[in-house]
């Protein structure tokens, strides 16, 4: 958010970046949510909420293309996408474990902020060494080599994944 103001982008560019910024912070919720439903060792509800949000994005994909939406418009499906997935994910978790309340402890968020601390700037320096490529080529050619760019880096990414995906699969049986 601080460096999309800094770098003086168009407005577009600027709203796409906010809607993205929305869009991590529903998925750290989401992660979250996946994460409980790893230690209670119920894969199946990360599996179909994985399920919902491939099904979901390629159908709004398929459908931004046919209707010729702009890169807002792609956007917004993320968005979309990580509301819906966001929605299942509370929707399991009060049918299947408990129902969650929300309630503000500033004594405990003090607490997790300050334990937290290490791993958020540890965060914040892994994005940062991370995406420093796409700025500097967004500054140097534009945004249209980015998409190129990051489009490629993505495939790449996911492959490498996989291993990761295994591993978080069978760790709670494997702790035991």
């Amino acid at each position: 958010y601080i460096l999309i103001n800094v770098i003086q982008y168009d407005i577009i560019t600027k709203h796409i970046v906010y809607i993205f910024i929305l869009q991590i912070i529903l998925l750290s919720f989401i992660k979250s949510f996946y994460s409980i439903f790893q230690a209670y060792e119920d894969m199946e509800y990360i599996g179909i909420g994985k399920i919902i949000n491939g099904i979901l994005m390629f159908i709004f994909i398929f459908l931004a293309i046919y209707f010729g939406l702009t890169i807002l418009g792609f956007a917004m499906m993320y968005l979309i996408v990580a509301i819906v997935n966001l929605i299942y994910c509370i929707h399991i978790m009060r049918v299947k474990f408990m129902k969650p309340t929300f309630k503000l402890d500033i004594s405990l968020c003090k607490y997790f902020i300050k334990e937290a601390f290490p791993f958020v700037l540890s965060e914040l320096l892994v994005i940062i060494y991370f995406n420093t490529d796409s700025i500097m080529l967004s500054m140097i050619s534009g945004n249209e080599y980015v998409g190129w760019y990051n489009a490629s880096y993505n495939l790449i990414f996911a492959l490498l994944s996989i291993p990761t995906i295994y591993t978080a699969s069978i760790l709670p049986s494997m702790s035991k």
